[in-house]
């Protein structure tokens, strides 16, 4: 089973240290939302638009699958 572990917390407090702690024993990647943020940010406007239509996309698919899985 998969599972998605959300760490929060202010500056300083240890989320990166943590992240890589988990990572390591659980052999899991790190998805850092700060990093994925920033590189938005310098997109253009084109490309922002771009990725807001494929990930709309994307939750649309995944809403069909899932309502096909229940019926």
């Amino acid at each position: 089973m998969n599972r998605l572990i959300g760490i929060t917390g202010g500056i300083g407090s240890g989320k990166s240290t943590v992240s890589r702690i988990l990572s390591e024993k659980l052999n899991a990647p790190i998805l850092d939302a700060d990093k994925i943020a920033k590189i938005f940010a310098d997109l253009s406007d084109e490309s922002k638009m771009m990725i807001k239509v494929y990930v709309s996309a994307l939750r649309d698919k995944e809403l069909a699958d899932s309502c096909r899985m229940v019926t």
